[in-house]
């Protein structure tokens, strides 16, 4: 696990275990780059129309909803 953050407010990603040194630290200098596009919480959702972004599943008609 890698905090993109701080200490008090963490920022953390997982990346894979099958990445060489460099490999990992150019990912974790180019999220750290980056860092401001993703949502970290739900407050961040919270700012986008969700009628220009929605999450949805696709299913098929004879599958059964399980919660």
């Amino acid at each position: 696990m890698v905090n993109l953050g701080i200490p008090k407010k963490p920022q953390n990603i997982n990346l894979g275990l099958g990445l060489s040194s460099k490999e990992r630290m150019s990912f974790i200098k180019l999220l750290k780059t980056y860092k401001g596009v993703f949502a970290w919480d739900y407050s961040d959702i919270n700012t986008y129309d969700t009628s220009v972004i929605q999450h949805t599943i696709p299913m098929t008609s004879n599958e059964k909803l399980v919660q």
